[in-house]
């Protein structure tokens, strides 16, 4: 179809990916040809650069505290990984306007591992800190990582 984007073939691995396109008719006044249209690679490069702003510091809005040590973060980021931080920015809560946060009921190893978590997918645990995260991404309503750390506890067992 002429003008239409190219549907995307198959790439070797560190070559980008062309957007994968479905074409379809859809009945408008115009008659005009549509197609749906995805980028296979751009979630992984969104969060490998939101994690890259993170890691330089830049763009930060809100610091986690936990026993007078800060975690720096992206509240927007820490909101699509947790209903509790959800509410938290969003609702009706004196967090909203805050930029620095008390967290009490989570320890700051457990916080650590959910933070990296929420920028790279991946939380690396060990016997000495299960329970530390657990208890954090409970309190924080971070279930994938509660999945893991299930997963992880049983393998043990």
């Amino acid at each position: 179809i002429r003008g239409a984007p190219r549907v995307a073939s198959s790439h070797g691995p560190g070559q980008p990916q062309a957007p994968l396109c479905s074409p379809h008719s859809m009945a408008d006044k115009n008659r005009a040809l549509k197609c749906s249209c995805s980028a296979p690679g751009h979630s992984s490069s969104l969060l490998q650069g939101l994690a890259a702003l993170h890691a330089q510091g830049q763009l930060l809005d809100v610091a986690l505290t936990v026993n007078r040590e800060a975690f720096h973060a992206h509240k927007v980021v820490l909101m699509a990984c947790s209903d509790c931080f959800r509410a938290m920015f969003m609702g009706g809560m004196r967090e909203v306007s805050q930029d620095v946060i008390e967290l009490k009921g989570v320890s700051a190893r457990g916080l650590r591992h959910i933070i990296n978590f929420a920028y790279s997918t991946k939380v690396t645990l060990d016997l000495g800190c299960v329970q530390d995260v657990l208890g954090a991404t409970v309190f924080l309503q971070m279930l994938p990582v509660v999945e893991l750390c299930a997963r992880s506890s049983s393998r043990r067992s």
